[in-house]
């Protein structure tokens, strides 16, 4: 399996040159080759569950540029955090690790408020989570053990 991740990113190259970069898809090409070889290497043997963590940023970062090249989609932030969310996901299902839904979760909640009309109000969201931490944290500096 050692040679999948080179195979496969100089698949996703040459189809990136060769037919892909003229409509703007070149980027998810290159970058959805490199993730196919880690996914590759997942699916060949579960236990190396980590491979899903770099094949679903590759993958995150190949369709985001997509979005912009082919698109025009100059503000895919949220989409960036909801992929990364889904790869966690996918860690914490397939491979049954379930501290990847703590990491899922924000990177969901991120990207759900980067990519709605709720990106003003996550200013204010994030002075009221720090608040609401330091009381907490103050709070229980007081308390007896």
């Amino acid at each position: 399996m050692g040679a999948a991740i080179p195979g496969f990113t100089l698949a996703g190259m040459a189809a990136s040159s060769l037919l892909l970069d003229r409509i703007g898809w070149g980027g998810l090409a290159f970058l959805g080759g490199i993730s196919l070889g880690f996914w590759a290497i997942y699916f060949s043997r579960r236990e190396r569950w980590w491979a899903i963590i770099p094949g679903g940023v590759l993958l995150t970062l190949g369709v985001t540029s997509v979005m912009s090249d082919a698109f025009g989609v100059m503000d895919s932030g949220g989409v960036f955090f909801v992929g990364l969310g889904i790869t966690f996901v996918l860690v914490a299902l397939l491979a049954k690790m379930k501290w990847a839904f703590i990491p899922a979760a924000v990177l969901l909640l991120i990207g759900f408020f980067l990519g709605t009309p709720f990106v003003g109000v996550m200013e204010y969201i994030w002075i009221g989570i720090l608040l609401v931490a330091g009381v907490i944290l103050v709070a229980s500096a007081f308390r007896p053990n």
